[in-house]
């Protein structure tokens, strides 16, 4: 009862000590109740004392006005005894509070859980005006794997000053719209054209409508496009847009809601552009496929601007698509929405590694259409996710950029909060950024680190410029792509730079110890290091030390307690922020990694080491993320690398069937072509354990080539960018094993396929 006691002493000195009053206007709107809310409850946990100069705040006002103000700009006077917070729209003036809770008086609010109110003391504020508006018109951080309760209808984005929440209800206390503001209208708002035209309704009563790839009529989401010069497709599209558009009309009269602003018709989420003549023609005479998406979608537009000139339509620039075209140019009505899929994560747009992007949103922009970009803040495929990539430092020239060549539409495509890099930084940061692109990246970082990680701070941050500066003395030619970019880009962080990481790392560990919360937190911010290193660099790294002449017994990094340090603390913060995922095969999948690079290989045969040769062992070979879920790395007593990929041939989750002979070849990415393909030799499957099988004399392309076995290549080894090796002729070997009557007839079980080396041999 004491305890109970002194809480409401505390609570009700804090409330007597507050000489201010919070006003609303009587017919105030939901979001300006909000506001005044938000200031009667953080205002007395954080000050003893509001003073302006020498005087006492006595009246803090809240208000809406359109007359005066955008939609969306906002306005925070302090003067004489009153502190005015306004603004236009529906969000404006609660975007004044926040900002003002932010900047004047320390408040923040995390993406994940939580927020943060700095020590009681007493505030003297200095008298001015300050008026700002969002650099970006539609500011959003997709966040879907989130759970609902830690965003509470909308307010950890609009808290951060972003006006649109992804697939969470946007509450009205937040502001008008479902989920935000410039809303997307019904289908969907990306990769519409199974949407418009689903391939499991029409291809068979109407194939003319999709795209032709090798011979073949195909649809859907991942598997085909549309054939965008055909004629009736048009009509039919415009009849399908004019129908959501009028539905959407009526949905937004019976809820209160704005009506939709965008319409998004674009491609589906394959590369497989329809080959007909009609559309080839076109791209010839456009230089890209862009001009082919843009012949098809000014159809859109013109009928659009008849029907509702005040709507616009929206097509994507993505994988295929990026290259603008050489002569067509969008309608007025018409967004670009690029996806940046082309560039090396780990530097901004002014970096060289990185022209591709630059050169085409430049070229983009000169168009004069509203831009719009969709970006990617966290990794995809394979175990990319979880690995240390130190993208933050990128972000002031990037959000610059962005409103140098005009962006105003963003969609920043950062989910996965279990598992990714640094997530709470980088989304904190991307927030801030897309509300004022010109703040300065140490401010911010320092404000976010000290509040964030307490004592830890320091260390944290010096691990991440370690990263930042290796990235920089090592910027692989192979780029870190947003999408299942190959192992070689990690070899940016060297064993010098690892270590002095995880010295860095172990320091923050200690300085937070003793409080639960931080220390989670900071055991979060070190597991991207710590799985780098444990699961994918560590065989490595041994190497070099045991090559260089130094005793394995002074190896300085303990490999499996960070192993176990990363697989703990992934758990344990995924069972903080969601509650109900069950992480058990992800994680096992980890441990399995980290295990195997606790194993060492066994030599090359000596016909393979006589003259240059590089060797691919297991922990080098990937696992495609589309056969993941059949496809695994394995301990294999058998191997002579202690592991092996392993191909569960009966797998109910398979999206293919391997039967034999099995194909195994070798893919030049760069010319997309392949550069030799075989079949499997019934002699290879039917012996006993791992066999040597040749797959081809080739010359390497200059870019990145791809060694695969299997049906849907689900077994992958990428050579990267070697320099020595760029065109240069070779012999590729694998070495592979299979059981299972499919593949040896007197076997019995289940099929299976294990690969668990690739090398390549020069030629001459």
């Amino acid at each position: 009862m004491k305890k109970y006691g002194l809480l409401v002493i505390g609570m009700l000195a804090m409330f007597l000590c507050s000489g201010w009053t919070v006003n609303v206007r009587e017919a105030a709107t939901p979001p300006e109740r909000q506001g005044k809310q938000e200031l009667e409850r953080y205002l007395p946990q954080a000050a003893t004392a509001l003073k302006i100069g020498e005087k006492d705040v006595v009246t803090i006002e809240v208000l809406r006005d359109d007359e005066h103000f955008a939609d969306e700009e906002y306005e925070i006077r302090i003067e004489d005894d009153t502190i005015t917070l306004v603004g236009g729209g529906s969000r404006g003036a609660l975007y004044a509070v926040y900002a003002f809770l932010e900047n004047h008086i320390g408040i923040h609010w995390w993406p994940l859980y939580g927020d943060y109110v700095p020590p009681q003391r007493e505030f003297t504020l200095q008298p001015g005006t300050s008026r700002h508006k969002p650099a970006f018109l539609r500011r959003e951080v997709w966040t879907n794997r989130y759970p609902d309760c830690f965003h509470q209808g909308g307010r950890w984005h609009v808290a951060n000053r972003l006006n649109n929440t992804g697939n969470i209800k946007l509450m009205p206390e937040y502001g008008t719209g479902r989920y935000g503001a410039v809303e997307y209208g019904s289908p969907y708002l990306v990769h519409t054209f199974d949407f418009y035209v689903p391939a499991a309704e029409m291809l068979e009563s109407h194939p003319e409508y999709f795209g032709l790839w090798d011979g073949k009529r195909i649809g859907g989401l991942v598997t085909g496009q549309l054939c965008l010069s055909n004629r009736e497709l048009r009509a039919y599209v415009k009849e399908k847009l004019k129908q959501y558009i009028l539905s959407d009309e009526e949905v937004a009269r019976n809820t209160g809601n704005p009506a939709p602003l965008i319409y998004s018709f674009s491609q589906n989420d394959n590369e497989r552009p329809c080959q007909c003549e009609n559309c080839r023609a076109i791209v010839a005479r456009e230089g890209a496929e862009s001009g082919l998406v843009l012949d098809f979608i000014n159809e859109m537009a013109d009928f659009l601007h008849e029907f509702r000139p005040q709507l616009y339509i929206d097509t994507l620039a993505y994988l295929f698509s990026t290259e603008p075209p050489k002569h067509i140019r969008p309608r007025e009505n018409v967004i670009i929405r690029y996806c940046d899929v082309n560039s090396d994560y780990r530097f901004g747009p002014l970096h060289p590694q990185n022209s591709r992007m630059r050169k085409e949103l430049e070229a983009w922009s000169q168009f004069g259409n509203m831009l719009s970009i969709w970006d990617y803040h966290v990794l995809y495929g394979g175990d990319c996710f979880e690995y240390a990539a130190p993208s933050e430092y990128t972000y002031p020239e990037l959000f610059q950029f962005y409103n140098r060549i005009g962006a105003k539409v963003f969609f920043i495509q950062s989910e996965d909060p279990q598992k990714s890099d640094m997530y709470e930084l980088k989304v904190w940061l991307a927030a801030k950024y897309l509300e004022d692109p010109e703040q300065d990246f140490e401010t911010l970082r320092k404000e976010f680190m000290t509040c964030y990680y307490g004592a830890a701070a320091p260390a944290l941050s010096r691990y991440r410029d370690i990263l930042h500066e290796e990235a920089e003395k090592h910027p692989t030619k192979t780029l870190m792509t947003f999408y299942n970019p190959p192992n070689d880009v990690w070899n940016y962080l060297s064993f010098e730079g690892a270590v002095a990481c995880i010295q860095a790392c172990q320091e923050a560990e200690a300085a937070v110890a003793d409080d639960p919360v931080l220390s989670l937190r900071t055991r979060r911010a070190t597991a991207g290091l710590y799985a780098l290193v444990s699961t994918l660099l560590g065989r490595q790294y041994r190497t070099e030390w045991i090559s260089s002449g130094h005793d394995i017994s002074d190896y300085p990094i303990k490999q499996k307690e960070l192993l176990d340090k990363y697989l703990s603390a992934r758990y344990e913060w995924g069972k903080l922020i969601t509650p109900n995922y069950d992480q058990t095969e992800e994680i096992e999948k980890m441990r399995t990694r980290g295990m195997v690079q606790l194993c060492d290989v066994a030599p090359l045969p000596e016909t393979f080491t006589k003259g240059d040769f590089v060797d691919f062992p297991t922990d080098k070979i990937t696992i495609p993320p589309a056969c993941d879920e059949y496809v695994s790395i394995i301990h294999d007593p058998e191997s002579d690398t202690g592991s092996a990929i392993r191909v569960d041939c009966d797998s109910p989750k398979a999206t293919y069937h391997f039967p034999v002979p099995q194909v195994a070849g070798i893919y030049d990415t760069d010319a997309a072509r392949v550069l030799n393909s075989i079949d499997i030799p019934l002699e290879t499957t039917q012996k006993q354990g791992y066999n040597w099988l040749h797959l081809g004399r080739v010359r390497l392309g200059s870019g990145n080539n791809v060694f695969y076995v299997g049906g849907a290549w689900a077994v992958q080894s990428f050579t990267g960018v070697r320099e020595e090796w760029k065109n240069r002729e070779v012999d590729v070997y694998v070495s592979v094993r299979f059981e299972g009557p499919e593949y040896r007839p007197m076997a019995a079980g289940e099929n299976y396929i294990y690969v668990n080396r690739f090398v390549i041999v020069a030629a001459e």
